[in-house]
């Protein structure tokens, strides 16, 4: 009998307890483990933890700690996890300084909800 894989562990960075739990849901049911932080100091301070994710999606406009200020933390850390931003800024400024501060992809929520399993998997290359 082949081994098990283990599922790929995220950490969704969202505030808006509705469109959360709809994430957590449609990535549970894509077989990921979640776990979920509503600020962006959380984020920092799981990751300072040590605690492992494959994977983080991050929201923008969040309180305390903007996913852009994430971003730059990320940036001063050692085997940061891959950052998929998950906003519903869509102005081309906020898509490029994402992806210059390191976001490797950039997901506006109103338009490719439906579609964030297939994002995760290809960012994880699986």
């Amino acid at each position: 009998m082949p081994p098990q894989s283990v599922p790929k562990k995220l950490l969704l960075a969202e505030d808006e307890d509705a469109l959360a739990r709809d994430l957590i849901v449609t990535l549970q049911e894509g077989g990921f483990v979640i776990q979920r932080v509503s600020h962006g100091e959380e984020v920092v301070a799981r990751l300072k933890q040590e605690e492992h994710f494959d994977l983080i999606l991050l929201d923008i406009v969040m309180p305390r700690t903007n996913g852009f200020e994430v971003l730059l933390a990320l940036q001063r850390m050692a085997d940061a996890p891959p950052v998929i931003v998950i906003s519903n800024l869509a102005h081309a400024e906020d898509i490029a300084t994402a992806k210059e501060l390191g976001a490797e992809d950039y997901f506006i929520k109103a338009v490719h909800l439906p579609n964030i399993v297939n994002h995760v998997k290809g960012v994880l290359q699986i």
